[in-house]
């Protein structure tokens, strides 16, 4: 298979006469887990577990200060008070989270209470 491009050092992990080779590609890594045993694929796949669910956290807490923002606003304009009822029917926060987000926002707002 021939090379389009010849690449003199590749990301950490990939030599470069192995990309040049044609037997591994950019777009196919997984062709280097051949070389691993095991236990270091399943140390690479905990790792990209616990990546991704940090990463599902962090998208969670910033949806939820936002929404907390979101109805905070909302209720200054309705004079409506946080219950899960109007959370859900009034104010209308519909997503499958709704439960754990209702949550959230109470956490939120107990938290900004000035001392």
């Amino acid at each position: 298979m021939p090379v389009k491009q010849r690449v003199t050092c590749g990301p950490v992990g990939w030599p470069a006469q192995a990309l040049n080779s044609g037997k591994m590609t950019m777009t196919n890594p997984a062709l280097k887990l051949g070389n691993l045993s095991s236990a270091e694929v399943a140390a690479i796949q905990a790792m990209r577990a616990e990546q991704a669910a940090l990463s599902e956290r962090a998208a969670f807490q910033r949806n939820a200060i936002a929404t907390a923002h979101a109805f905070e606003e909302w209720s200054a304009e309705t004079g409506d008070g946080l219950t899960f009822s109007t959370f859900v029917n009034t104010f209308g926060y519909q997503s499958s989270d709704g439960k754990q987000m209702f949550e959230a926002v109470q956490r939120i707002q107990q938290a900004a209470l000035p001392i």
